[in-house]
């Protein structure tokens, strides 16, 4: 089971479907500009049972400027105005989820990995830029918050 939550989050979702590492060579020394960061692989166990992976970012010190700041996945304000409207429309809201909200959105700092770990399969060993948000960025919650404002201002939400 952790193998296979492993698989989806790290191959199938943040390689095959969002495109967040663009893939190097085994041995790769780290390009000009970036830094070095190790990535992590956290499991949790959801209340129906299913064992659930997530890559994060380990040891990323880079100055992201007036990025560097902490938001939560879903700032209260955006929360609440969704909320708002799609009660005011009459649907009836039972629950919110915002489904691999970080890695929709590309990543402010400059960041490299020496060399993917064992849950990435066959391309374990392969060395990668960091082209999409992950957990534990610098910036990772305030990019995703202004990408969240900006999409809900272009559907009319003031």
């Amino acid at each position: 089971q952790w193998t296979a939550a492993a698989r989806l989050e790290c191959v199938d979702k943040l390689i095959d479907k969002y495109d967040v590492f663009e893939l190097g060579e085994v041995g790769a020394e780290c390009p000009e500009g970036y830094q070095q960061i190790n990535l992590k692989t956290v499991y949790t166990n959801g209340p129906d049972n299913q064992i659930k992976a997530r890559c994060c970012a380990v040891g990323c010190g880079v100055d992201s400027g007036p990025l560097n700041r902490y938001f939560s996945v879903v700032d209260h304000s955006h929360g609440r105005a969704v909320m708002t409207k799609a009660l005011g429309d009459g649907a009836e809201l039972r629950i919110v989820d915002v489904k691999s909200a970080y890695v929709t959105c590309r990543a402010q700092e400059k960041v490299w990995v020496k060399a993917l770990g064992p849950e990435f399969g066959e391309h374990q060993g392969k060395s990668a830029i960091v082209k999409g948000n992950l957990y534990g960025l610098n910036t990772a919650g305030a990019v995703w918050a202004e990408s969240c404002r900006s999409t809900l201002l272009k559907m009319g939400f003031k």
